[in-house]
């Protein structure tokens, strides 16, 4: 169906009337529609109430014909939406039904009536409206409740009055005149009015919150209501009218008075509902016709009261008559980001509400509010005028501030409303903002540029929607150490606090690796000092402790009251759900009961100290290591304050090392050729070799190579395409003493030739010489001209442990590769100990999938012929082909797959359900939580292994099996691990440190290049022999097993290829049109790790667009290095070092291919999409399945219209918040998922 032949979506109303008539909804409908749906409290936020109590005993029948007639004079009341919210569909009859309850207590009633308000109206199948009779006593309670939708406040007062008239009528016998009311409002186009007024408004309003709203994970609401007493009220209503100004105008000018100064902001805006004026005739229309409107607040030392208050009045008769848009309009056009739960520009709202006095049968009646469970803005301030007095109900987001902040903020703006009204002269306070200014100017200039927060690797993810949760350890200071403390007090003549504290920092230095971070210090007064701590290499702790002395000395005296404030004024670089600047605070008072506003909380309380820490990110056995370990660092460094503070808080858990494997790779090889001559030993397309053919085969390829003069030390060159030939040739050189070197064919020419010269090849053998057109010095064999002679077995020539077995080439930061050199002894230590972990047997049938020019071919090639198992060779194509993957996994009963995340993925992404009797084997990079948990679910077992190309192929191996808090486990048999910190010494456990590898697997090095190899691999004392430094951040967790957590330098694994990125930037920086260069790993999509590349041109350069850059990256690069995009930048961002700011380089734009492009292939559901999307959005170019349709150019209207276009097509419904998140392969995915069910017949 074209884009052009869309119709309205039409759909049933179950159970319900037929429409009287429909309309489009108007833009304030929309918008409600809208928020409800990116709400996380979903419909209930949005629901209204309004009661009033009387002493009247009420007639229940004559209410319910009350409301009968009620629902016949308001359209209203007989409204819903269709399930796009585009149609308001007004129905010839919506029965009203008239819930009842009876307590005995009042108290119990308003619980009951509280609670009612967070339960949900259906807008599509409605009603929107109910009414509920509470008796209690001889009191009666009626109250009514709708949706915003339907209804605004002053609609809510218009209904009650006439319930009450409509009520008195009916119980007095006489005549109803009704006059049916229309809810067509007005559309006058006001939105350019109100961007003229706020278009200086740049920041939202800084309220004083308890909570920073970041971390706001609901709508939930509480309500705080204060009465000004009678006489009050009248003073300042009576001001009022000596001002020539109404009772709103002076309440707006008061608010914005306080929140000024409580805020210490001029400039900003607050939300005032704008009621629209009816339409067609109709003096008092009921619905949905207010719009919230931004009036803007401008403040200074000129600005007096009763100028404020002339400008509230102002802007207030502006919102009357130019109330027809929508605050999301305004926004749209504003240029604000909208932010999911939070509305930015306004994010406090004043209303006031001069109630319509009420009487049933000449008894007032009193109003009632019940509070709102949910409220959309995170304050509203609701200033109810009666006769009683005024009231001033403020509902706010509990999330973000507590019930005593609220209550000092409205008893704020009452004494100031009666003290300003009667001194309305008076001019803002100019002189108190520049205090508080002086304050935080104070600390923005002293904590300018912030240091990244300290974030000391958890046991679990901090995750920003999880709920936080705290628990403590405390700990004994023994006498040991308060003999310590007494006398390091006598000598430094500081306060024992500051060697907890200076300690506490070394420790936090230590274990989070950053020399510089933030430090939260209370003093006594429950005031704090924020504390920058800079630790360096041999620092003593003496040279520590006196900097953090007069760090807090020349800070004391501008210490802080309020964290949120500073914390609001300056974080920018917080951790995503951190509620202060600081990660780690000290405190002196054992006050535990508040919420922790930190991950970790250090208390010294007389002989105890106190750890509290977040549980949800900590586990116990963490916590008691952190305390350990500081009551470590205190003795150590307490014995000897000059002492430097490298010592060791953690030990090396040594293993058991051979000097020597039981045999070799081909002694193993030889035993199972003797033992099952018969036994398949490969299967490659249709042909199927026996260990028996395979030896034969190996021996005669052996002897032509031998006569060629390839012998014992020789290097050579494997230029072939994967087949039989392939790993028969690999076993042949092997066999003569000789080692190898993968050249794969699909490498560029540059990087083939490259290491063709610096690995010294004197032959290079190769299936199709015609293609290698490389000169060099050594001889070029065509491994189709070997005549195939009886095998002489004479010419096998063993070879040793110390020669050289391969030479795999890996990416190398300088912008050239490196050759890792690994002998013999260490490819049969790997066979060894991975057999000991994870054994392959004589019945296996392992599924080869993997290029020769990546290590972990050794276990698919040699492990499992050195087992007795049955090798299945794949195509060079089939881990990119899950089609192809699970055909042969099917046909030959595969029973271990070895494949890197990215492959598992693409399986399970294509429909591959698993394999009841498959061990699968990932490694080559991190395995997600989330995808080890599916694999755990489908296979046999799950095994999680881990090593880099230095220590051959895989160094520690972990049995997965609950696919959370996924690890690496523990070293191989024959592997030595150790983590250690900067200065070599081991980690304790939960602490990070880089991870160092030793032991007979160790490489060789790097061939002919001393100078790295002495570089990485290093005779380290702590472990007493020669390790390797793999450059990976480490860490032992709760039970003993090794946590893999980053990178430490700027190497990555991409779909389990190593890669430099200081390589690829090597590399662009060479091209002579470059200025600088940067490449990043990007995970815009959770589990889509992209290359991005940065670059900034030269003057003088000519060339244009990104595509001349990859093109000139494939000259040089293979394939998986080449970036999937290159973003051409004027300048680079630069932190406040003038080093290149690499989380601030911009998402990739999207991408337009030439036009000689097409777009990646598309399935037919993700083509249709795709042009949906194209026309709707107006985007020019081709798109991908990453594409999503926010970051496209659309906005929530148009995504209306696209869900609309599915439900109706394809019976199935997307969230509003759903479509924010996934992508258009993800969409197509979810909708493809019950294609095959009928459409929803359109009626």
């Amino acid at each position: 169906m074209d884009f052009e032949d869309w119709k309205p979506v039409e759909f049933e109303i179950e159970g319900l009337h037929p429409l009287d008539s429909f309309r489009p909804s108007t833009d304030v409908e929309q918008e409600v529609w809208i928020s409800e749906a990116l709400s996380q409290s979903g419909a209930a936020v949005f629901n209204e109430m309004l009661a009033i109590e009387t002493s009247q005993v009420l007639d229940r029948a004559i209410i319910a014909s009350t409301l009968d007639y009620l629902s016949q004079k308001h359209h209203c009341l007989r409204t819903v939406f269709s399930p796009d919210g585009q149609w308001a569909c007004i129905l010839q009859s919506m029965p009203l039904k008239l819930a009842n309850i009876s307590c005995d207590n009042r108290s119990d009633v308003l619980a009951h009536l509280e609670q009612d308000a967070s339960q949900a109206f259906d807008v599509v199948n409605g009603p929107l409206v109910s009414w509920t009779l509470a008796t209690c006593g001889v009191t009666s309670i009626i109250c009514l409740k709708a949706h915003h939708i339907i209804c605004d406040g002053l609609s809510m007062s218009r209904i009650m009055a006439d319930f009450v008239s409509i009520y008195e009528c009916l119980l007095s016998g006489q005549d109803l005149n009704l006059q049916v009311l229309s809810t067509t409002s007005s559309e006058e186009d006001s939105k350019n009015f109100w961007l003229t007024k706020v278009q200086g408004v740049r920041e939202t309003l800084r309220l004083p919150y308890s909570k920073s709203p970041q971390y706001k994970v609901s709508e939930s609401a509480k309500q705080v209501d204060y009465l000004i007493p009678q006489d009050q009220s009248n003073i300042i209503l009576d001001q009022a009218r000596k001002l020539k100004c109404s009772p709103t105008a002076l309440f707006v000018a008061t608010t914005q008075w306080v929140l000024g100064l409580i805020a210490k902001q001029d400039v900003f805006a607050l939300g005032v509902p704008a009621v629209r004026s009816g339409t067609g005739g109709d003096p008092e229309p009921t619905g949905h016709h207010t719009s919230m409107v931004p009036i803007p607040v401008l403040l200074s030392k000129n600005t007096s009261f009763l100028s404020l208050v002339q400008e509230a009045q102002s802007h207030l008769l502006d919102a009357a008559e130019q109330g027809g848009t929508t605050l999301g309009a305004i926004l749209r056009e504003h240029n604000i980001e909208r932010e999911e739960g939070r509305l930015p520009l306004v994010n406090f709202v004043i209303n006031v509400d001069p109630r319509i006095p009420v009487t049933i049968q000449g008894e007032p009646c009193n109003f009632i509010t019940i509070p709102k469970a949910f409220q959309a803005f995170e304050c509203f301030l609701n200033i109810v005028i009666e006769d009683a007095g005024i009231t001033l109900e403020c509902n706010f987001q509990q999330d973000l501030f507590d019930s005593t902040t609220i209550e000092g903020l409205i008893k704020e703006v009452s004494k100031s409303a009666l003290d300003l009204s009667q001194n309305a002269e008076q001019t803002w306070p100019e002189q108190q903002l520049n205090e508080g200014r002086d304050t935080l100017g104070y600390w923005k200039k002293r904590l300018t540029p912030l240091p990244e927060p300290i974030d000391i690797v958890p046991d679990w993810p901090r995750h920003r929607s999880a709920e936080q949760s705290y628990e403590s350890l405390d700990k004994d200071i023994g006498s040991q150490l308060k003999s310590l403390l007494g006398r390091w007090h006598c000598r430094s003549h500081l306060p024992e606090k500051f060697a907890w504290i200076s300690a506490y920092a070394r420790l936090l230095s230590a274990y989070s690796r950053q020399d510089e971070f933030l430090l939260g210090v209370e003093n006594d007064d429950r005031t704090w000092v924020p504390l920058r701590i800079k630790t360096y290499r041999n620092q003593t702790f003496e040279e520590l402790s006196t900097s953090i002395f007069k760090e807090y000395e020349s800070n004391y005296e501008y210490k802080i009251s309020s964290t949120t404030e500073l914390t609001d004024h300056l974080a920018t670089n917080q951790v995503a759900d951190q509620n202060s600047l600081w990660s780690a605070a000290f405190r002196t008072s054992a006050d535990s009961d508040g919420i922790l506003q930190c991950d970790l909380e250090l208390t010294l309380v007389k002989d105890r100290i106190l750890l509290r820490y977040r549980s949800d990110m900590y586990g116990r056995s963490t916590a008691t290591a952190l305390l350990e370990a500081l009551e470590t660092l205190m003795i150590e460094s307490l014995k000897d304050e000059h002492h430097t503070l490298t010592f060791s808080l953690g030990k090396i858990e040594k293993n058991l090392l051979k000097e020597s494997p039981d045999s070799l790779l081909l002694d193993k090889f030889k035993s199972m050729v003797q033992s099952q001559p018969d036994h398949t030993a490969m299967v490659w397309q249709d042909s199927i070799l026996t260990y028996r053919e395979l030896d034969l085969k190996i021996t005669g390829r052996a002897y032509e190579l031998s006569r060629l003069g390839i012998s014992c030390g020789s290097l050579i060159g494997i230029h072939l395409e994967r087949s039989d030939e392939m790993v028969i040739t690999l076993f042949a050189v092997l066999s003569l003493g000789a080692g190898y070197v993968p050249l794969d064919p699909l490498y560029p020419r540059d990087r083939l030739e490259y290491m063709t010269h610096q690995g010294k090849l004197a032959w290079v053998i190769s299936d199709n010489t015609e293609l290698w057109d490389i000169p060099f010095e050594g001889q070029l064999i065509n491994i189709s001209s070997l005549s195939k002679g009886k095998p002489e077995a004479s010419v096998i020539s063993l070879p040793k442990p110390d020669q050289t077995a391969y030479v795999i080439y890996t990416s190398g930061s300088t912008g050239k590769p490196k050759g890792v050199e690994i002998q013999h002894r260490a490819l049969a230590q790997f066979i060894e100990g991975m057999q000991d972990r994870v054994p392959i047997g004589i019945n296996d049938r392992v599924l080869g999938i993997t290029t020769i020019s990546f290590d972990i071919s050794i276990l698919e090639i040699f492990m499992t012929l050195a087992q007795g198992a049955t090798l299945v060779l794949g195509p060079g194509s089939l881990a990119t082909d899950p089609e192809a993957l699970q055909a042969l996994l099917i046909k030959h009963d595969i029973s271990i797959l070895q494949a890197t995340p990215a492959t598992w993925t693409m399986l399970l992404n294509h429909g591959w359900q698993g394999k009841s009797n498959l061990r699968a084997i990932s490694g080559g990079e991190a395995l997600r939580d989330d995808l080890a948990k599916l694999l755990v679910s489908c296979t046999q077992e799950l095994w999680n292994v881990y090593g880099p190309t230095e220590a051959t192929v895989w160094a520690t191996a972990s049995k997965i099996t609950k696919g959370i808090d996924v690890d690496i486990g523990t070293a191989l048999d024959g592997y030595q691990i150790a983590i250690l910190d900067d200065n070599l010494n081991p980690c304790p456990r939960g602490m990070a440190g880089t991870l160092w590898i030793s032991g007979p697997a160790l490489a060789k090095g790097y061939l002919y290049r001393p100078d790295l190899t002495a570089e990485r691999f290093q005779v380290v004392p702590s472990i007493g022999s020669r390790a390797y430094n793999t450059g990976d951040l480490c860490r032992i967790n709760n039970d003993g097993k090794i946590q893999y957590l980053r990178r430490v330098d700027t190497q990555v694994k991409i779909r389990g290829f190593r890669i430099e990125l200081g390589e690829i930037e090597s590399l662009l920086a060479q091209e002579s049109g470059v200025k600088e260069a940067a490449v990043i790993v990007r995970e815009d999509q959770p589990g889509d790790q992209r290359l991005t590349a940065y670059i900034t041109l030269k003057a003088e350069n000519s060339k244009s667009g990104s595509q001349y850059f990859i093109d000139y990256l494939n000259q040089h690069l293979p394939r998986y290095m080449i970036p999937n995009s290159i973003e051409i930048l004027e300048h680079f961002p630069l932190t406040d070092s003038g080093k290149i700011d690499r989380k601030s380089l911009p998402r990739p734009k999207p991408l337009i291919p030439h036009a000689d492009q097409s777009p990646s292939d598309l399935s037919p559901m993700e083509a249709h999409i795709a042009s949906l999307w194209q026309k709707l959005i107006g985007f020019p170019a081709p798109l991908q399945k990453t594409d999503s349709f926010f970051t496209l150019g659309g906005h929530s209207l148009l995504a209306i219209q696209f869900m609309s276009h599915v439900k109706e097509h394809f019976n199935y419904e997307i969230k509003l918040r759903d479509l924010l998140t996934a992508n258009l392969g993800q969409i197509a995915h979810a909708i493809e998922t019950i294609a095959g069910q009928k459409p929803r017949r359109s009626r």
